[in-house]
C-alpha cells in the first residue's frame, strides 16, 4: 500500500454554478477547507456569478455556453436539455488552472466529509499492471449500471473524480457535446466522457458504440478500461456527499442492483483481470443483486395495494 496523499498536493476544483445563492457553494469551500487543509481551491464557475463570502484560492470565470436539446426515451416527451458541455467547459478550465499534482473535481452543490477517498486511492490507484492513457488509476464513484437497469448505456459517473492533474486533463480536454441526429437517442453526458476516452485507445466510431448489436464488444472495453483505467469507490464511504442529490448516498441505492455499478462489481471486475482470488467481494456483488432485486419487487408490489 502506497502512503496517503497530503492534501498540499492536492487541487480542488469546485466547478459549475454558484448553487442555491451561495449556500451550497460556501458549504462545499468550507468542507475542503476542513478536509484538504492545505489544498488549493479553485472556484471555476460563470461570468457574473457572486462570489462573494466564498473562500476559495483562484477563480475562473468562464463564458456560459448554454445547454443542448436532447432526446431520451421516456423523459418529458423524449425532449430533455443536456448541461454536459457546461460541465466540460467549468472542469476543464479548472484543472488547467490548478498548481498541484493531484487533482479533485467537485460540484458546486456537493460537499467533502472527509478524506475516506484517499485510501481508496493509496491501495488501488497507483498503475502498474495494464497500458493505457493514464499514469495512475483516475477515481470515480459508482455509475449507472450498463449489465442491469440502464444496460447498454456505458457510463463513469460525472459527479466527482481525483486523479494527477495530467490524467484528468487526458479524460476532460476532449471537444464539446454535439449532437448526432442519426442515433435513435442522444448519449447522456456521462455516455460521452466515457466514449471519448475509450477513443483514445480504440479506433472506433460513436455510432459504432451506440450500436445494440455491439454490446459485447462495448462491454469488453467497458470492463478493461474500467479495471486498468479507473478505481470505482462506493459512493456511500468516499466522504463526497451532494446537497442536491442526497440519496446518493444511501446503502439502498448501491443494492438497487439495476441502477448501480457497484465497488464490489468493479472489485471483482477488476480481479479477473489481475487474478487476485477476492471471494468476499463476489459475495457481496451476489447479496447486491439479490437485495437490488427484492427491494425492486417490493416497489412494484406496493402499487398493487
Amino acid at each position: 500500500m502506497s502512503e496517503i496523499l497530503n492534501s498540499k498536493n492536492i487541487s480542488v476544483v469546485i466547478q459549475g454554478p454558484i448553487s442555491n445563492s451561495t449556500t451550497w457553494t460556501k458549504q462545499a469551500c468550507l468542507s475542503v477547507r476542513k478536509y484538504l487543509p492545505e489544498a488549493e481551491i479553485v472556484l471555476s464557475t460563470w461570468i457574473g456569478n457572486s462570489t462573494t463570502e466564498l473562500d476559495y484560492d483562484i477563480l475562473v470565470q468562464n463564458q456560459d455556453p448554454g445547454s443542448c436539446e436532447a432526446f431520451y426515451k421516456g423523459v418529458n416527451g423524449g425532449k430533455s436539455i443536456n448541461n454536459f458541455n457546461r460541465q466540460l467547459i467549468s472542469t476543464v478550465n479548472g484543472i488547467k488552472a490548478a498548481n498541484r499534482k493531484y487533482v479533485m473535481k467537485l460540484r458546486t452543490d456537493s460537499i467533502v466529509t472527509g478524506n475516506e477517498f484517499l485510501k481508496y486511492f493509496s491501495k488501488y490507484g497507483n498503475k502498474e499492471t495494464c497500458e493505457g492513457k493514464v499514469q495512475e488509476r483516475i477515481l470515480t464513484l459508482e455509475p449507472r449500471n450498463p449489465f442491469g437497469f440502464f444496460k447498454g448505456e456505458f457510463c463513469l459517473c460525472d459527479f466527482w473524480f481525483f486523479g494527477l492533474k495530467q490524467d484528468m486533463l487526458t479524460l476532460w480536454d476532449i471537444p464539446l457535446y454535439e449532437r448526432f441526429e442519426t442515433w435513435e437517442r442522444d448519449l447522456l453526458g456521462e455516455e460521452y466522457l466515457f466514449y471519448n476516452y475509450i477513443k483514445l485507445l480504440e479506433d472506433v466510431s460513436f455510432k459504432m458504440l451506440m450500436n445494440e448489436k455491439k454490446f459485447t464488444i462495448i462491454a469488453n472495453f467497458y470492463k478493461k478500461v474500467m479495471a486498468s483505467e479507473f478505481v470505482v469507490i462506493p459512493t456511500r464511504k468516499s466522504n463526497i456527499v451532494s446537497l442536491k442529490y442526497p440519496r446518493l448516498n444511501c446503502f439502498s441505492v448501491v443494492c438497487l442492483k439495476h441502477y448501480v455499478w457497484s465497488f464490489s462489481d468493479w472489485k471483482v471486475n477488476y480481479n479477473n483481470f489481475y487474478g487476485n482470488k477476492d471471494y468476499l467481494h463476489k459475495l457481496f456483488s451476489k447479496l447486491e443483486f439479490y437485495l437490488g432485486a427484492i427491494v425492486l419487487f417490493l416497489k412494484r408490489m406496493k402499487g398493487y395495494f
